[in-house]
């Protein structure tokens, strides 16, 4: 932006009761470039009480100067459409920003506010990434009480746990029984994915038949009639954008490129809600569980590990029902036939 730019905006009018919410902010999409970890480029958004945006110029994720802030201001208050004026207030998040822009704008009478969030910006953002067809999950931390520490203890069980690898071992038609800790009804069985080297990862259900009609039906749709919690391994552009940015922000630890966990709870027409505290709790344990499991505990077929998590130590009994429930008649059944 040059001085020129500037005092051609000194000569708008002030719009009294308009303002404007603005800030730099990663865009809700991914550039994959070949040979390189997907990034999210940056850009500054400004958003009118009015409902109308304007995104200055894209940057890389390593580019976060509030100069940017304010050379976008100064495009919306010029732009052809949508400017011709300035706001009577802006709204900012980010302390630097707002010291960046306090001076030439108290100038122009405008006062600038820090404040905790942008309802205006997160809503213009939300629409970007509906056209962007980016993940649309919720981010983790928006369940009620959910905690930045227990986000970050399931991404360590996570890491664990992909590492471990326990699908070396285990097959998707190997049923799991989690006999302790009593945890979800709905969580009570699963599968460990991952033995075809597709897609790696765990699904706990409340009922053997979900694996059955897995198992007898491969290849359809296997949440029609049941609910299911999954945490799901890939890329970070797979992952829900919010819990992406978590992952960046706060460098929890990732197993490898293509192993940024997510967890979610997949139902009927593949509706799909995040876990709360007690559910990420449970998954958190399980997981550890896994890991630190051994390939003679699943020749065994029931073995209990002590886990620690968030709220402590937890017993985690697991159980392989083929081979630790009794067959009639001497015959080996198929556990899932109830």
């Amino acid at each position: 932006m040059t001085a020129r730019d500037f005092e051609s905006v000194k000569k708008l009018s002030i719009r009294r009761g308009v303002t404007w919410q603005g800030g730099l902010r990663r865009l809700p999409l991914w550039v994959t470039p070949e040979g390189v970890k997907p990034f999210r480029p940056r850009a500054a958004v400004w958003v009118s009480s009015f409902g109308k945006v304007h995104v200055g110029d894209a940057v890389g994720p390593d580019d976060t100067s509030a100069n940017l802030v304010m050379d976008a201001f100064v495009e919306f208050a010029r732009h052809e459409r949508w400017g011709g004026y300035l706001p009577s207030r802006v709204e900012v998040t980010d302390p630097v920003e707002a010291a960046l822009l306090a001076p030439p704008l108290t100038e122009l009478g405008i006062p600038v506010e820090v404040t905790h969030k942008l309802q205006h910006v997160q809503e213009a953002l939300g629409h970007l990434a509906d056209e962007a067809a980016t993940n649309p999950a919720p981010g983790i931390l928006d369940a009620p009480e959910m905690s930045l520490e227990r986000v970050r203890s399931f991404a360590e069980a996570a890491r664990l746990f992909y590492e471990a690898a326990p699908w070396r071992h285990l097959t998707d038609e190997d049923l799991l029984r989690i006999e302790a800790p009593a945890g979800l009804r709905d969580a009570q069985h699963g599968l460990v994915l991952g033995a075809g080297g597709v897609e790696f990862g765990v699904i706990l259900f409340g009922s053997p038949r979900l694996a059955n009609a897995m198992r007898r039906r491969p290849g359809t749709e296997p949440f029609e009639h049941d609910s299911a919690w999954c945490v799901f391994f890939g890329p970070i552009n797979e992952a829900p954008l919010e819990d992406a940015d978590l992952f960046e922000d706060h460098g929890f630890p990732v197993a490898a490129p293509g192993a940024y966990p997510w967890p979610a709870q997949i139902g009927p027409k593949r509706r799909m809600r995040r876990p709360g505290v007690r559910a990420l709790q449970h998954l958190d344990a399980v997981l550890r569980a896994l890991a630190a499991s051994t390939e003679s505990d699943y020749d065994e077929g029931r073995w209990t590990r002590v886990v620690v998590t968030p709220d402590g130590e937890v017993p985690v009994t697991l159980a392989l029902p083929d081979l630790v429930d009794p067959h009639p008649s001497g015959a080996r059944r198929d556990p899932l036939d109830d």
